[in-house]
């Protein structure tokens, strides 16, 4: 299944990156894409650790908003105002192991 290799690890806090370099620290949240149905992301929540970080699940993007842009842009732009907005301003408790969709 998805994320059963690097994802917990990840969860972890001690996981290596493509550079091969080991890092300590957990995410501050977890994106996930669109290309996720639902019961995949619930099973990714699933792993030891998840329950830790907030998640953001972009599982629709609508196309209105960026008919004349890019779309990638777009997507990044969505996903940093989801952050920014309602993950990080969040309180640690509400937070922790909270799923927003969008």
């Amino acid at each position: 299944m998805l994320g059963e290799t690097n994802l917990p690890a990840t969860l972890s806090s001690a996981s290596s990156n493509i550079q091969g370099n080991t890092s300590t620290s957990i995410p501050q949240a977890i994106v996930v894409g669109g290309g996720f149905q639902d019961y995949e992301v619930e099973y990714m929540r699933g792993f030891k650790g998840a329950d830790k970080v907030p998640w953001l699940y972009l599982d629709e993007i609508s196309s209105q908003g960026f008919m004349n842009r890019d779309p990638i842009g777009f997507i990044v732009q969505k996903t940093k105002d989801a952050l920014i907005n309602e993950v990080f301003n969040s309180t640690a408790d509400e937070k922790s192991g909270k799923l927003w969709k969008r």
